[in-house]
Order: structure tokens, then C-alpha cells, then sequence
């Protein structure tokens, strides 16, 4: 079907789909596990037309929308005569999706198609579509990307091939040209490693509810790289903060300054329900200080700093409440040093909740600037509330209470 309802199911199917990859791959997540990560086949994302097709005020009215009627399929078979590809992808189910945060956030594919949808024909050579359902691109090719590999892959070809005639859908074929990132050797613990600190960190969520026994949230960081293994053995943790009480979506968005934040969160959603809303701070006491076991500085700019976001939980797994990935390298437009450098960083938050949005400043120091780094930080406090994993673990088994455990 083409109805919101069963975009939603897609959306949970490709959840589904990460939480069974982690399990199996004993990751957080394969969405940050990888330079390139594709996800491709029939994803079953419908198009979902308005009552009037060619009227672009109707396309948001979900109240509007056909299911697989006559008039939809009429309304869809002339835009594919009329090769207007584009309009078709305006009304596509995954990118409606995407837009608004609920699934393959961060995934890209090809910006406009130069075939038919691919879905669902006849069992002949040539496309010839069956009146039982709406024409639609089923059949994707979309990847995600380490953000200091994002410029080292290239999709040479996209196209479908019409002449198979073996299945209900036509087969699509991608190229694509991939430049090996560096491989890089974590160095030996060192006093004049790079120094990482994060800064006014603020969290932003909305979704349903996190804890349905306490209607609160006690969220935690976990802190990491890709390439793996550049922030030591034992994984850094930030304070756990106690009790962050869930309140309406909007009035969530009364305290978001942040205006691209603002503007992600107070999206209007056609499927999912997010009625809740939750938001925190970290200060500089509860995170950590992070130092990346690099060769050089110039080697940061191939690293990626992993942030997990946990609701630790007193009874069984904690909630994984997404993931971002930030690279480390000195951006070209901020200004700085090679040695000291801070920038921005305002994302959203892939998270199978809901829709998640971080804003915070990170800060790095490198070869002379180390000691004073160091000195600031401890002048700060900084870390002094954080903690480790294997830390975190040896205090439950000491006091009996529920060691770390994600999901």
C-alpha cells in the first residue's frame, strides 16, 4: 500500500534492519561502522499522490492523499509518459521520510532519476504497468557516508534495465567509483596527543516516551572513532545526568535557540506520532577530555569522533538514543590554527525514537598548544564527572547494581 500507515512500517523496517546488523556485527550501530555503507534492494517506499498531482500546495495534506485507486494510477502513468521523473520523486514515500527525520537520515542516492519507477509491471520485456498499483521507484540504491570520506565516493551510472523480464519489478544497476581512505595505526600513549573537548552540548529530542514507567530520561555519552581504536581501549563515558523530565513537543521548541534546530524539530510529521519532547545539557565537569592516539595532526583530519547517546536504565539495556559522527580535521571555512582550532557543530541525530538534534562546540588542540590546553581543562575541571566503561563496570560489580549494557 501507499498510505501513511505502511511508510511507517518501512520506516521500522529499517530500523529493524540496523538493530539486527548491530547484534550480529556486535556494534552500536553499522550506521557508523564503516566508511561506506549501502543499503540497497526493493524498499518497498510507494509513491503517495495528492488528489491533485500536478498541484504542489496539496503535496504536504496528508488528509489528501490516494491510496492505489484508478485516479492514482492514472495520475502516475501520465506523469511517466511525460518523463517527468521529478514530479514522481516529489511524492516519493523514502524521501518524504528522510525529510523529516524518520528514516535513512544521512543517506543520500542519485538527485534525480532518468527512468521509470520500476514498480509493478508486467512480466515482459519494455515496462508495462499493472492497474492494480500506483507506479513507484521501489527498487533503490542510496549509501551514507563517514563524513571524512563523503568526498571519496562517486556514483558513475544509475539506470534500470527494462529488457529483464523475470519479476514484477524492473532491476536498477549503480557504479560507483571509491577512493581508499588512509589506513591509520592508533600511536602510543603520549603527553603531547592532540586534546578533544567538547563544549556547550545541548541535546534536543522529540518522540514518544522514553521511560514509560518514570516519563523521565537519564541520558549518558559514549565517545569513540572511526577508524576504530584512536581513542585508546576503554571507551570514554560523560556524567550520567539524572532525571530529565519529558515534556509537550512544543513547548520543547520554546526553549530552542538554535534555529536549525528549531526548524528540524518543529517539522510536521505525516506518520509517526512524537507527542513528547526532552532536552539536556552537559557542562565542561561532565565530559570527557578526549585524546586521539594520532601519528600527527594532520592525521585528524581522517578521524571521526563517534558520540553514542544512552537513557541509562535501571533495570535492564540501556536505550540507545542515536549516534553522530563528527570529524575532527580542521574545517577549511573556520579560522584558528594548525595547531588550536574550535568550530560549530549543529546536526540532526539519527535515532529510531524519533527525531534528535545536537548542537555543540568542539575544540582541538595539537603539538604546542597541548600544555596549555591541558592546563585550561584542568583549571575547568573538565572530565572530573566523567568516566570510562571499564570504570563504570568495575563500580556495579562492587555495588551490585546493573553494569552498562546497551542496545
Amino acid at each position: 500500500s501507499d498510505s501513511p500507515q505502511a511508510r511507517d512500517n518501512r520506516n521500522h523496517d529499517f530500523w529493524e534492519v540496523l538493530r539486527e546488523t548491530s547484534r550480529r556485527a556486535g556494534s552500536t550501530t553499522p550506521l557508523f561502522s564503516f566508511d561506506h555503507l549501502f543499503m540497497i534492494g526493493d524498499l518497498n517506499y510507494r509513491i503517495e499522490l495528492p488528489r491533485d498531482p500536478l498541484s504542489a500546495a496539496t503535496v504536504s495534506d496528508s488528509q489528501e492523499k490516494l491510496r492505489d485507486t484508478p485516479e492514482a494510477y492514472r495520475a502516475a502513468t501520465a506523469l511517466v509518459r511525460q518523463k517527468n521523473f521529478a514530479q514522481l520523486l516529489a511524492y516519493d514515500q523514502l524521501r518524504k521520510s528522510q525529510q523529516e527525520g524518520t528514516a535513512f537520515v544521512g543517506f543520500v542516492e542519485a538527485a534525480s532519476f532518468a527512468f521509470a519507477p520500476t514498480f509493478k509491471v508486467e512480466r515482459r520485456a519494455g515496462t508495462t504497468y499493472k492497474k492494480a498499483r500506483v507506479p513507484s521507484y521501489c527498487d533503490r540504491v542510496l549509501w551514507k557516508s563517514m563524513p571524512t570520506a563523503v568526498g571519496n565516493i562517486t556514483q558513475t551510472y544509475f539506470n534500470s534495465v527494462p529488457a529483464v523480464s523475470t519479476s514484477d519489478h524492473k532491476p536498477v544497476v549503480a557504479h560507483f567509483s571509491i577512493q581508499p581512505t588512509p589506513v591509520l595505526h592508533p600511536a602510543l600513549n603520549s603527553p603531547l596527543l592532540p586534546v578533544v573537548r567538547l563544549s556547550d552540548v545541548r541535546v534536543f529530542l522529540r518522540g514518544g516516551g522514553i521511560d514509560f514507567l518514570s516519563e523521565t530520561c537519564d541520558p549518558y555519552a559514549t565517545f569513540s572513532t572511526h577508524p576504530p581504536g584512536m581513542l585508546g581501549e576503554d571507551t570514554p563515558l560523560s556524567a550520567t545526568l539524572r532525571s530529565k523530565r519529558r515534556v509537550p513537543w512544543r513547548r520543547l521548541l520554546e526553549d530552542v535557540t538554535d534555529e536549525c534546530a528549531r526548524e528540524y524539530l518543529s517539522a510536521e510529521l505525516t506518520t509517526a506520532r512524537l507527542p513528547h519532547g526532552y532536552q539536556w545539557a552537559w557542562s565542561a565537569r561532565e565530559l570527557p577530555v578526549l585524546r586521539p592516539r594520532v601519528q600527527s595532526a594532520a592525521d585528524l583530519r581522517h578521524v571521526n569522533l563517534i558520540v553514542n547517546l544512552f537513557d541509562h536504565d535501571r533495570f535492564g539495556k540501556d536505550d540507545s538514543l542515536g549516534t553522530i559522527a563528527i570529524p575532527l580535521g580542521q574545517p577549511a571555512a573556520h579560522g584558528g590554527t594548525d595547531d588550536a582550532y574550535q568550530f560549530d557543530v549543529r546536526m540532526p541525530v539519527a535515532w529510531e525514537g524519533g527525531m534528535a538534534f545536537i548542537t555543540c562546540v568542539v575544540s582541538v588542540a595539537a603539538g604546542d598548544a597541548v600544555p596549555g590546553a591541558l592546563l585550561q581543562a584542568q583549571r575547568e575541571g573538565a572530565g572530573r564527572a566523567a568516566s570510562t566503561m571499564l570504570a563504570r563496570q568495575q563500580r556495579a560489580s562492587c555495588t551490585g547494581a546493573p553494569a552498562c549494557s546497551v542496545q
